[in-house]
Order: structure tokens, then C-alpha cells, then sequence
């Protein structure tokens, strides 16, 4: 499998849970990048209900680029890609490039763009444009500055999870939505459906992905740490959470430490969003609710990382 290296061009960190056929997508979308062979491709299994490890070793084991590790207990979305992020660390290289197992890169040249980005020295962290395909939407940047733990508070988000936590009809509500965004995407024609995401997003929100935008926050399905970042910093993720929220509180460490990020839609990647957590619910109310109490969880450590400042 893996001939040992000390140094790569770059890393690109896999976190594998669930369907084994929507990481081997991910992994044979990044085999046909231009300058793949130059990095290194390590796939964390963190599904301990089955062993994608030797599955995976034997569909890619006349790769030399890619290695296969198994973590012996399921580790929430902050600690895997921790632990993956270390892993990467014990290479010398330009960056890590930390991607949900549903994430997809067609883009030939995206590794020969992402090194003109880092060549500036500019940049700790950079997020590519995340296409969602199931509903049309572009997931990246999620803010364009860090809005603080009291507008996130009042914010129609954690409202609505506590919404849905309290209520059933918020649940079949919020589910309903999602549906006929899905429908709109599936049955309208591409022009129209841009309009229709205008309407429901606002113009601002909605065409932000166009335009390249610093200091903003970041998707976790896609993030490239540069080695700005991998000088200074041991972990990719501080303090760990289950789920939910990472973004926020990389993007309050990036603004209390000076690290300077970017947002370019000039690298762009694929996203089935929620592969992994869809894999896990019984039915879609307990994902829904799922996700309401992991936010609700989550924001409680971004709120205290605020309070005490934790980055200093």
C-alpha cells in the first residue's frame, strides 16, 4: 500500500463513516487530480460497525500514495479529524486537506491552484466553494465574519432547535422544507431555481459564493490547512466537539490568534450532504432532533471559548 515518505506536496485526510461507496467516490475523485501522486491520501475509519479498512486496502492497495488507519473507538467529528490532522503531521508538507468521506473533487487543476493560493503566504486556513448537490446549494462561507455568541443565540438556528426539541410540528415543519427544497431543485430549471434560492436566502447570502472573501467562516466538510497553519498549531480543531459548531469556534481562534483565512471560488468540490449522519437515523425526525441537541450542545462550548477567551 503506502511507500513511507518523509514529505509530500500536500495531505488530503479522509474521515470515513458509513457507506463505503460514497468514500470510494471521494477517494477516486481526488486519484484523478493532476499532481495527486506528488501527496499523500490517508482514509480514517471511525465506523466501528464494520471494517472499511480492508475493504478499502484491497480496491486501493496498488496505490502507493494512500494509507489506511482504523481508530479503535468512534470518535465525534473534532477528535477524528484530530487525530487524522496529527497523523498528516508527521509529514513534512504544503497542506492538510481535511474532507467528509462525502466530498468530491472534479476539478483537474485544483491542487495546481490551491499552491498558487499558498505560494502567497498569505492564507493559515482556505475553503473551496462546496457545491450541495441534493439541493442546489453552496455551503461556503458560512459567515463572512465571526457574528459572536449573542447573534448566534437569538438567531433563527439555535431557535429552531430548541423549537424542534420542544415540538413535533417544528420537526415535520423543518422536514417539510427541506423536501421542497429538494423538489424546487429537482423540477425547476437552473435560472429559475437561482431565483427561488434568492427569495428563500436573500440575494446577499445567496450569491456570496461568487466572490472570494478573507477572515470569514469556513465549511468543516472541506478545510485545507496551510503550512502557516501546521507551523504553529497541533491540532486542527480546539476545544473538541461532538458535532456542529467546529467552524465557529476555528473562525473565533483564527480571529483571536491573527490567522488570516480565506474563502476562493476558484477551487471548487462536491458535497452529499449528511451522508454520514443520515446513515445513523432511524428516520428522519431523529436526525432532525439529533441535530437540534448536538447544535445546542456544541454552542455551549463555542460560548464559553468567547467568555474566557481561550485562544490566548
Amino acid at each position: 500500500m503506502v511507500i513511507e515518505k518523509d514529505s509530500y506536496l500536500g495531505c488530503f485526510g479522509i474521515l470515513h463513516y458509513g457507506d463505503i461507496e460514497v468514500t470510494k467516490k471521494c477517494i477516486n475523485s481526488l486519484l484523478k487530480l493532476n499532481n495527486i501522486h506528488n501527496c499523500l491520501i490517508m482514509i480514517l475509519d471511525n465506523d466501528l460497525r464494520t471494517n472499511a479498512k480492508e475493504e478499502f486496502f484491497r480496491l486501493f492497495q496498488s496505490h502507493a500514495n494512500i494509507q489506511l488507519i482504523k481508530t479503535e473507538e468512534k470518535c465525534g467529528f473534532s477528535k477524528a479529524n484530530n487525530y487524522l490532522y496529527k497523523r498528516c503531521l508527521s509529514y513534512d508538507s504544503k497542506f492538510i486537506a481535511m474532507l467528509n468521506n462525502d466530498i468530491e473533487i472534479h476539478q483537474i487543476d485544483f491542487i495546481d491552484k490551491l499552491m498558487q493560493i499558498i505560494n502567497q503566504k498569505k492564507y493559515f486556513i482556505i475553503g473551496p466553494d462546496i457545491y450541495k448537490k441534493s439541493t442546489g446549494e453552496h455551503q461556503s462561507p458560512m459567515e463572512l465574519s465571526y457574528p459572536g455568541v449573542d447573534s448566534i443565540n437569538n438567531g433563527i438556528m439555535l431557535r429552531g432547535c430548541r423549537d424542534i426539541l420542544e415540538n413535533d410540528d417544528s420537526v415535520y415543519k423543518v422536514i417539510k422544507q427541506k423536501k421542497n427544497i429538494i423538489l424546487a431543485h429537482k423540477c425547476l430549471p437552473n435560472f429559475l431555481f437561482s431565483i427561488y434560492r434568492c427569495i428563500n436566502q436573500g440575494i446577499k447570502i445567496a450569491l456570496r459564493y461568487k466572490q472570494p472573501h478573507e477572515d470569514c467562516i469556513l465549511s468543516g466538510a472541506c478545510l485545507i490547512f496551510t503550512d502557516k497553519f501546521i507551523m504553529q498549531e497541533k491540532t486542527a480543531f480546539y476545544p473538541e466537539t461532538e458535532f456542529y459548531f467546529e467552524e465557529m469556534i476555528l473562525g473565533l481562534r483564527c480571529r483571536e490568534k491573527g490567522y488570516k483565512t480565506l474563502f476562493t471560488p476558484t477551487l471548487k468540490v462536491y458535497h452529499q450532504h449528511a451522508a454520514s449522519v443520515l446513515y445513523d437515523a432511524k428516520s428522519l425526525v431523529d436526525y432532525e432532533k439529533t441535530v437540534a441537541k448536538r447544535m445546542l450542545e456544541s454552542f455551549e462550548i463555542l460560548k464559553k471559548c468567547e467568555e474566557t477567551n481561550g485562544f490566548k
